[in-house]
């Protein structure tokens, strides 16, 4: 059996299951790709609508990491422009 601490990405897991534990969770999708290229997925209470949204944030994240790394915007653009929105209101 493999020891769990000693996997690179134990920190990381630890972190977020931390966060977990301190939230009130409604339901949890884990996402993760082997170096083959499989995917693996798994649900605690997920409906439809929880797997849509899962899926909106992901891709959200996609395209900002898209447009920072080919330069249309930087963190500094992104977090300006979202205090401007909520002093805006």
């Amino acid at each position: 059996m493999v020891d769990p601490t000693s996997l690179p990405y134990a920190e990381w897991l630890e972190e977020s299951l931390q966060s977990l534990i301190e939230t009130p969770v409604g339901s949890i999708c884990i996402l993760s790709k082997s170096t083959d290229g499989e995917v693996f997925a798994s649900y605690y209470k997920c409906g439809v609508s929880d797997k849509i949204l899962f899926a909106g944030f992901m891709n959200q994240d996609a395209m900002i990491d898209t447009l920072q790394e080919n330069g249309f915007i930087s963190n500094d653009e992104e977090d300006e422009e979202y205090e401007e929105d909520i002093y805006d209101e």
